[in-house]
C-alpha cells in the first residue's frame, strides 16, 4: 500500500530584512570586542615576558654572587 502524500507544510512568514543600522552596529561592536581581546592578550603576554625577564635577571645575579664568593675563597686559599 502506498503512503498518502503529505499535506503541504504551512507557510512560515520570513523575517523582515535585517535593519542596516543594526547590522552596522553589530559589526562595529564585534570589531571593538576583537580589539579589546587583542589588547588584553598583548598585555598578558607583555606581563608574562616581564616576569620571565625578571626571573632570569634574579637567577643571573645569584649566579654572579656565587662566582664572586668562589673567586674570593680561591684567593684566600692561594694567599695562605
Amino acid at each position: 500500500m502506498r503512503p498518502l502524500p503529505l499535506s503541504p507544510a504551512p507557510e512560515i512568514p520570513l523575517k523582515d530584512p535585517i535593519d542596516i543600522e543594526w547590522k552596522l552596529n553589530h559589526k562595529l561592536a564585534k570589531q571593538l570586542y576583537e580589539k579589546e581581546r587583542e589588547r588584553i592578550a598583548k598585555a598578558n603576554r607583555d606581563q608574562a615576558k616581564a616576569a620571565k625577564e625578571q626571573e632570569v635577571s634574579a637567577m643571573c645575579k645569584k649566579e654572579q654572587e656565587k662566582i664572586k664568593k668562589m673567586e674570593e675563597a680561591l684567593k684566600s686559599m692561594q694567599e695562605e
